[in-house]
């Protein structure tokens, strides 16, 4: 259930983003003018199963918005952030100031997603510890 939310998530805040927000009056060099959106999904889909399951692994004991925080800026910056400074790197149209809102809406968008997968999935908390506390 997490991984289909996290995929609508994903789906929804892109949406938003590049359709409302960040809408350009012609798409940039070398994109399609709409996308393959069953190859969309499929990508979405496939990096919200690996976020979940990445993150099932190695959630601590913290607030579930502690772990998704942590968990969603740790993604971050192992996906979004060294991809961003490739395809700066890599294309001429692309702005410093562009990369850096996109990097910020990525940061944003992850630490969310972190947030809420957690509170879906049952993450963080006083995992193996009773009621009064101690160790159960």
């Amino acid at each position: 259930m997490s991984v289909l939310v996290a995929t609508v998530f994903f789906l929804l805040t892109d949406w938003l983003w590049y359709t409302m927000l960040m809408k350009p009056d012609t798409p940039p060099p070398g994109f399609r003018p709409e996308p393959l959106m069953v190859h969309l999904v499929l990508g979405m889909l496939i990096y919200s199963f690996a976020f979940v399951m990445i993150m099932s692994k190695t959630v601590g004991g913290g607030t579930p918005v502690n772990e998704g925080a942590k968990f969603g800026m740790w993604s971050w910056l192992l996906a979004w952030l060294p991809m961003g400074i490739i395809w700066y790197s890599l294309q001429e149209y692309q702005t410093m100031q562009g990369t850096a809102m996109e990097m910020v809406y990525r940061l944003v968008q992850c630490v969310l997603m972190g947030i809420i997968v957690a509170y879906l999935a049952g993450f963080g908390g006083a995992r193996g510890k009773s009621a009064g506390g101690g160790d159960g």
